[in-house]
């Protein structure tokens, strides 16, 4: 904004030398008033663009949409943004698209307890506790996947997270059936654990393409796909600042605006990491984020995470190490 100010006030001076040389000196007073009441509303409309562009300053408002407003359930389990701005919410009774205005209940969603939601292509897939659907956007109509799977006993899954791939595969964590890839033509791999784990709660596929999964009831809590041979690998962390190092018990990941890796653990505590060197320090202890059982955390301002939890949504600002609920 200096840089601005400066270059207006050059421009201001050579306008002066030159009104002096050429013009009356009544004429020359008109017409720097002009000029600087312009600059005046130049000055202040940057002031207020630089005010309001300073995340610091930025007060989330938040609403509620319940049964009132139309959900069939007030349990939400998965939320999704399309490529066309539409959310689609997952709830215990069925799906829902929201456009910001309006909700539009899918009929024959409301018999399924939707746990994950990701799009592909023109279809929304539908995470249950009963396996995995589509919902396809044109022809309005949903659909159980059929499996293609030799070794693989999918008939039935309990999904718990989706997520998908820059080759446009889907990667599916599962209670019961590990970590499953799910290609275009729909056939299945479950891909090999360290530990021949079978329940993990997140699936994560970060900015760089590369595969996480966490979980809070398998011996190696946090994972990382390994493309040349084609399974996971246990990832152990370094705790540099004196922290406990003892294993985070991981229900959410997420990578932020700078690269670096977060989890958000069942007992509130959230641990941020170097994907690289795994180097990891404790952000927040339980008693300092009040917060019981995460299920879901997003940057939405390089800095600001929402957290959802069992305790309400919280808004954790990374600079002040501060947690405010809404």
């Amino acid at each position: 904004m200096l840089f601005i100010l400066y270059f207006f006030f050059i421009i201001f001076a050579f306008e002066i030398r030159f009104m002096c040389k050429n013009f009356t000196l009544l004429h020359c007073m008109n017409h720097l008033k002009r000029i600087f009441m312009t600059l005046i509303v130049l000055f202040v409309t940057i002031c207020v663009f630089s005010v309001n562009l300073n995340p610091s300053s930025i007060d989330a408002m938040f609403f509620h949409l319940t049964m009132n407003e139309g959900l069939p359930s007030n349990t939400i389990r998965a939320l999704s943004q399309d490529d066309k701005g539409f959310v689609w919410i997952g709830t215990s009774r069925g799906l829902c698209r929201y456009d910001g205005h309006k909700l539009n209940v899918i009929p024959s969603t409301r018999t399924l307890c939707v746990t994950a939601l990701c799009q592909w292509g023109d279809s929304i897939c539908i995470g249950t506790e009963n396996g995995l659907f589509f919902y396809s956007q044109r022809a309005h109509t949903v659909s159980k996947v059929q499996y293609k799977s030799r070794d693989l006993d999918i008939t039935s899954l309990d999904i718990y997270n989706i997520d998908k791939d820059r080759d446009g595969n889907l990667w599916v964590s599962t209670m019961g059936s590990g970590i499953l890839r799910v290609d275009r033509q729909c056939n299945v791999k479950r891909i090999p654990t360290p530990d021949g784990g079978t329940q993990y709660g997140y699936v994560y596929v970060d900015g760089d393409g590369d595969v996480w999964a966490c979980s809070n009831w398998t011996k190696e809590k946090l994972l990382r796909y390994d493309k040349k041979t084609d399974r996971f690998n246990a990832c152990h962390l370094v705790y540099t600042d004196g922290t406990a190092g003892e294993v985070p018990l991981g229900i959410v990941l997420v990578q932020d605006a700078k690269g670096k890796m977060w989890i958000a653990t069942w007992d509130g505590s959230v641990v941020r990491f170097d994907k690289k060197t795994l180097k990891a320090r404790l952000m927040l202890r339980p008693e300092e984020s009040h917060m019981k059982h995460v299920h879901s955390a997003l940057e939405i301002l390089p800095g600001y995470f929402l957290i959802g939890s069992d305790t309400g949504l919280a808004m954790y600002d990374v600079a002040k190490n501060k947690v405010r609920y809404h």
